[in-house]
C-alpha cells in the first residue's frame, strides 16, 4: 500500500488547470523534437517551474501549479516514450525535489549573508 504517493498526488479538478494543462501540453509538444531524453525534460520543467519567462506571452498568463507541471510533463514523456519518468508520481518526486533544492538555497543563501553580515563587524 502506498500511502505516501496519495497524499501528495496533486488533483486537477480546476477547470483553469485542466485547460492549462491542455495549453502547456499542446504548445511544448509542438516545440519538442520527436525524440527527447529524461534529462531534456526534467531541465525544462524545473525551468517552468522557475520562470514562465521562456514561454511565449499568449501561455505566460497560464495557471501554472505543482499539478499543471505533473500532468503536462507526465503526458509528454509518455508521447516521446522517456521510460525514466512516466508516472504521476515520477513528476511529483521531480517537483518536490525542486521545492527541497530551492528551500535549501534560500536557507543557504540566508545562513551566507550572516555570515558575511557578521564577519564585516
Amino acid at each position: 500500500m502506498v500511502v505516501g504517493n496519495n497524499l501528495k498526488k496533486p488533483k486537477l479538478t480546476d477547470k483553469v488547470e485542466i485547460e492549462s494543462v491542455e495549453k502547456l501540453y499542446n504548445y511544448l509538444n509542438s516545440k519538442l523534437p520527436i525524440s527527447v531524453d529524461y534529462k531534456e525534460l526534467y531541465n525544462l520543467c524545473f525551468s517552468l517551474f522557475c520562470t514562465l519567462d521562456i514561454l511565449p506571452e499568449e501561455l505566460r498568463s497560464l495557471k501554472i501549479t505543482k499539478g499543471v507541471l505533473t500532468h503536462t510533463f507526465m503526458k509528454i514523456a509518455i508521447i516521446k516514450n522517456v521510460a525514466e519518468c512516466t508516472t504521476e508520481s515520477d513528476w511529483i518526486d521531480q517537483i518536490d525535489n525542486f521545492l527541497k533544492f530551492s528551500e535549501s538555497r534560500k536557507r543557504s543563501d540566508i545562513t551566507r549573508n550572516e555570515l558575511n553580515k557578521n564577519s564585516c563587524q
